[in-house]
């Protein structure tokens, strides 16, 4: 698995005329999109011909697809998932441990939407805006060193927040960190 593609190699069992037997390949992704199409082509390495495509069809009655595409019901594919932090302290003192925060989150079935992301007190205060701008689908990462106006914010709670706002609505995850020195 690299570059967005999955290699599958069979290298005891070549498939021959005589030995055309139905392969089924089943594996788990993270969909960004409530339909996403997959491609895919079979070769034999070191063989004269070239690749054949593989397309969506009744290939056997034996599998009930028959299409390389994926369909999400869009109720279940959340718009704003996987809000993760690279550490619930974080200790800006230049130490080179933990001295910003990293916060990573994934945008599901959206070409284009409006996604703040800021650091708050417990008060509500913003305290800084790490991003506000239009985003699509995808994994994003944000940084945060720790600081507000070029200056270390005190040592406690802080809230980080991420929404996102969409025709359907807004869409938004907290956590917690505690910064500490």
């Amino acid at each position: 698995v690299n570059d967005g593609s999955l290699v599958v190699f069979f290298p005891s069992n070549p498939v021959h005329p005589a030995t055309n037997t139905p392969l089924r390949l089943t594996f788990g992704t993270r969909v960004f999109n409530f339909t996403t199409e997959f491609e895919g082509e079979v070769f034999q390495i070191g063989g004269e011909n070239l690749p054949q495509s593989i397309d969506g069809g009744d290939a056997t009655a034996r599998v009930s697809t028959n299409d390389l595409r994926v369909f999400a019901p869009i109720h279940r594919l959340e718009v704003l998932s996987e809000l993760e932090l690279n550490s619930q302290v974080v200790t800006p003192n230049g130490d080179g441990m933990y001295d910003g925060l990293l916060l990573s989150y994934t945008l599901h079935g959206v070409s284009s939407a409006d996604v703040e992301a800021g650091v708050y007190d417990l008060t509500g205060r913003l305290v800084r805006r790490l991003v506000s701008e239009l985003k699509g689908e995808g994994r994003y990462t944000e940084r945060w060193d720790g600081q507000t106006q070029g200056r270390q914010v005190p040592p406690g709670t802080y809230l980080v927040r991420v929404a996102v706002k969409t025709d359907l609505g807004t869409f938004e995850k907290i956590r917690t960190i505690a910064i500490a020195y």
